[in-house]
């Protein structure tokens, strides 16, 4: 299953997922699968990793499993009749007792929301659908009135875009899903409602403190105003970033998400971190057998824009074509990368801070155009050069090399990267003749193509890429 396809795709797994459907699903295109914690049955969860295994070992591959927090995702409690109709202009008061609200008062699963909010605070419930505005605070209830007309339904989400909330960033649920992650060796965890670069180290803190051996990589997922001031160094404290473009658009005004994305993708390439575009990339293919033009068109930009990987939510967990939807995305990200302006480096500032092994990657790419290289080899003991070569977008192939297989499957997010296990081996003249054959064998390369190789000296030390070989087969 060789893959020229270079920006990967992240594909939301329903509740239980078949093994024939997960097969189909990753057949169709799907590089990473994203389990959502919000509605994760951990027996469940436990088959599919056990049934994701069973592909992997079918077809020799090394497909990434990330993980989704919930984070405090605040919601309404339950109402009589499960909602009603407020028209534009009437008041209603929320209350965070734990109560069977109705038309007049609404309980909200939030106990410092009268003390959290105030005046004139926007309340944005089920995506924004309904826009309230804070009137005043009685004790432990909250005046609000509608600024549209709409329906108040139980257990929607409520976003507070104005109100500088108390709730921690990990719950315990979070806290309880993330032993359970650690347990069984997710690859990647996406915190969510990033809000500082403080979260990402609470987080870290939490998994290096886990006494298992396989720690995951950190995603950040952007869907806060907050995170927007802090993304120097949330960028610089994260693995990766996610920009959550459904929560971030009802936080923000709408207007300024497309650019908002661009900027952080440029961020994240010039520091070297790998940037996934996420939510309602192809939200008509959840009901119908084809997306919107404008999807299509998303789809696109956000490959020419240069996002490592594109997330797929509700069009693969709970649609009705998953595997079509992976099958039409990865056409358009094939037709897309067709062009030369997917790879353009130009308008990135690219930051070494001055680490030499930094400055041989980005020689590598270079090179590697200069001779018309069939690939680039990389040998890697740790994550740090595959995510900084990924970030140069070298128009040569890249393939990574490690006996790390829990590394490779970290890897597979990466854009461009073709990941390979390569064994135990300590001697660079066996490594690199080991890498030729199996390029030769894969058909990535024939008689008279030269190859790059990207490796340690000596090759027993774990250190960071210090060494260029070109070789012609």
């Amino acid at each position: 299953m060789n893959n020229t396809r270079k920006t990967k795709i992240i594909a939301t797994l329903g509740s239980d997922p078949s093994l024939e459907l997960l097969e189909c699903m990753k057949l169709a295109g799907m590089d990473v699968c994203r389990i959502n914690f919000s509605h994760a049955d951990k027996e469940k969860v436990t088959e599919m990793l056990k049934n994701i295994n069973v592909i992997n070992k079918k077809y020799n591959l090394l497909t990434s499993v990330l993980a989704d927090l919930q984070g405090p995702k605040i919601r309404l409690g339950e109402i009589e009749y499960g909602g009603f109709f407020l028209e534009k202009g009437m008041t209603i008061r929320f209350t965070d007792k734990n109560i069977i609200g109705n038309n007049h008062i609404v309980p909200i699963r939030y106990e410092s929301f009268s003390k959290d909010v105030k005046n004139n605070d926007r309340v944005l419930i089920d995506d924004g659908k309904m826009f309230l505005k804070v009137l005043k605070t009685e004790g432990d209830e909250v005046i609000l009135q509608a600024q549209n007309q709409g329906f108040i339904a139980s257990r929607k989400g409520v976003s507070l875009p104005d109100s500088n909330i108390s709730l921690p960033t990990m719950t315990s649920k979070d806290i309880a899903d993330l032993n359970f992650i650690l347990d069984n060796d997710f690859h990647w965890v996406a915190l969510s409602f990033v809000r500082s670069a403080e979260d990402i180290i609470m987080l870290r803190h939490y998994i290096d403190n886990h006494g298992g051996k396989n720690k995951p990589l950190i995603m950040a997922k952007i869907e806060k105003p907050q995170a927007l001031d802090d993304m120097e160094n949330i960028v610089a404290a994260a693995d990766g970033i996610m920009i959550a473009r459904g929560d971030l658009g009802v936080e923000i005004p709408l207007e300024q998400v497309p650019m908002v994305q661009k900027r952080i993708i440029n961020l994240c390439r010039s520091k070297g971190k790998p940037v996934v575009v996420a939510t309602q990339m192809m939200e008509n293919m959840i009901k119908e057998p084809r997306p919107t033009r404008a999807e299509v068109n998303d789809v696109a930009n956000a490959v020419c824009d240069g996002a490592d990987t594109l997330m797929l939510s509700g069009e693969t967990s709970v649609g009705m074509y998953p595997v079509e939807t992976l099958q039409t995305m990865r056409r358009i990200i094939e037709y897309t990368e067709t062009e030369n302006i997917v790879n353009n480096s130009k308008n990135i500032n690219f930051s070494f801070d001055d680490d030499i092994h930094d400055y041989i990657l980005e020689a590598a790419c270079n090179l590697s155009r200069d001779v018309n290289a069939s690939a680039l080899v990389l040998f890697s003991y740790d994550n740090h050069s595959p995510t900084r070569i990924s970030s140069f977008r070298p128009s040569t192939r890249l393939l990574v090399f490690s006996e790390n297989q829990y590394l490779l499957s970290q890897l597979n997010l990466l854009w461009g990267i073709n990941c390979y296990h390569s064994g135990n081996i300590s001697d660079m003249n066996t490594l690199i003749n080991y890498t030729k054959n199996h390029l030769i064998e894969i058909g990535f390369a024939t008689k008279g193509d030269k190859i790059i190789n990207i490796l340690s000296t000596p090759t027993c030390c774990l250190e960071a890429s210090n060494t260029l070989r070109i070789m012609k087969i």
